[in-house]
């Protein structure tokens, strides 16, 4: 288990390396480790529940539940990467977030109420079996501290050496012990000599020191710190070729950076990261969400959907940004005609009747179909008729101004039409007229259909 702590909301990353074995199951997990109030919010809260949320490079993840505890005053959330989050090798994208549940019943609603910065962590494939590479000691110490020794080792046979010389001065009463004493330093200063020149040539050697591009040439296990890249990396003399170096605490290797993580990849993450960044907007309920163009970031749009689906604030423009192209009302619904006022042999009795509309801005249109329910009466030219009950207020910019359309009449016998005009007669009526006929038509059980338009008032 590898604990990576979070400082406010962003996480340490430094802490985990790589996810190892692309598709694998059951390897170790990953412990966050939070202080228990970020920015005024207790994150103890028991009604949490915490969740990770993942993405690999191609966009593919989900968020999955974390196992929560408190201990010594930190919230720790345990995560268990399974095969969807490993299967994939390269950069995947996390981020911690806590709901809780508000309300009760129906009325309850899960809200989102904590938020980390979003990390980059790496699954590479084809390396160590341990799925998490936890650094103990970087690759440059350890070479350091093995080569080192060689030195210390030189350093302590001279000390020997100058030891065995004082001896030797103060010795003078025996001199036959002082010239065993001088040869016995003598040859201990040579074997120094010879064990520091060799420790020197090893180290200069194999720790080259700190350059822009790689060494041309280099012995196997060499080891330099590349300036541009920002990584140490280790010469392979089977290959030769300089590969990006890690470190744990049993072994020393190398990645190869042809099948995995390259050593640019986390330097293009924090580029992009650093330039095209997606920051969580100003929390607005139901704000409908929309993308900076220039930043990228998500910003609020300004307009809302409530929980019935009603858009605030009203209308979209069409066409351009003036009034003229506000397009902020859409209507349809039922309406029921009624006759009154007829002249000549019009019928005042009514089966039924029954009309559709459709309202777009202040625009009406008014479907109708009224039944008759009188004897054989002949329809004649002029015959008139008002039908009132309109859904909409008429609004009238002359007299009989708008935009009046012609009523068909069909009967059952053959060829027998009668044809009507519609004339808005007022602010609540419209005027019927009969102005052409076929054959012998009449009104006996029969049909009148139709249809008519207007203007109604602004904000009807």
């Amino acid at each position: 288990m590898v604990d990576a702590h979070l400082r406010l909301k962003t996480i340490n990353t430094e802490d985990i390396k790589n996810l190892i074995i692309g598709g694998q199951t059951g390897i170790d997990g990953i412990r966050f480790v939070l202080a228990s109030s970020v920015n005024g919010e207790d994150l103890t809260n028991a009604s949490f529940t915490w969740y990770l949320q993942y993405k690999n490079k191609y966009g593919q993840g989900e968020s999955v539940v974390l196992d929560a505890t408190v201990e010594d005053n930190l919230v720790k959330l345990t995560w268990v990467p399974d095969s969807l989050a490993t299967q994939v090798p390269g950069r995947l994208q996390i981020q911690l977030y806590a709901t809780i549940v508000e309300g009760v019943g129906e009325a309850a609603v899960v809200t989102t109420r904590w938020v980390s910065e979003p990390a980059l962590i790496y699954v590479q494939e084809n390396l160590s079996p341990d799925p998490i590479i936890q650094t103990e000691l970087s690759v440059f110490d350890y070479y350091l501290t093995m080569y080192s020794s060689f030195k210390e080792a030189a350093e302590a046979a001279a000390a020997a050496a100058l030891a065995s010389a004082q001896a030797a001065e103060s010795s003078k009463d025996n001199a036959a012990q002082s010239e065993t004493n001088a040869a016995q330093s003598a040859a201990a200063s040579g074997d120094a000599a010879i064990v520091s020149q060799e420790a020197e040539a090893l180290i200069n050697a194999k720790l080259l020191g700190a350059f822009a591009a790689d060494p041309a040439t280099a012995s196997a296990g060499a080891v330099y710190y590349n300036t541009v890249q920002k990584v140490l990396k280790v010469y392979d003399a089977d290959s030769s070729t300089w590969k990006v170096a890690y470190a744990d605490a049993s072994q020393v290797g190398y990645d190869n950076v042809s099948s995995g993580l390259e050593s640019t990849d986390l330097q293009e993450a924090v580029d992009e990261l650093n330039t095209k960044k997606i920051t969580r907007p100003t929390s607005t309920d139901k704000a409908i969400p929309r993308f900076s163009g220039t930043s990228g970031d998500i910003q609020n749009s300004g307009v809302t959907i409530d929980d019935s689906g009603n858009i605030t604030p009203t209308g979209i423009f069409l066409g351009g940004a003036s009034t003229a192209n506000l397009l902020d009302d859409y209507e349809e619904g039922s309406w029921t005609p009624v006759l009154s006022n007829t002249y000549q042999s019009f019928p005042t009795e009514i089966a039924s009747s029954r009309g559709k509309y459709i309202k777009i801005g202040n625009l009406v249109v008014c479907h109708f179909e009224i039944e008759f329910n009188t004897t054989s009466v002949s329809v004649v030219i002029d015959d008139r008729a008002i039908i009132t009950s309109l859904p909409f207020v008429i609004d009238l910019w002359g007299l009989n101004d708008g935009s009046g359309r012609s009523v068909i009449y069909n009967t059952t016998a053959s060829g027998s039409n009668a044809f009507f005009d519609a004339l808005l007669g007022g602010s609540a009526s419209v005027l019927l007229y009969c102005i052409h006929i076929d054959g012998s038509p009449n009104y006996a059980s029969r049909f009148l259909t139709g249809y008519f338009t207007y203007h109604t008032l602004v904000g009807e």
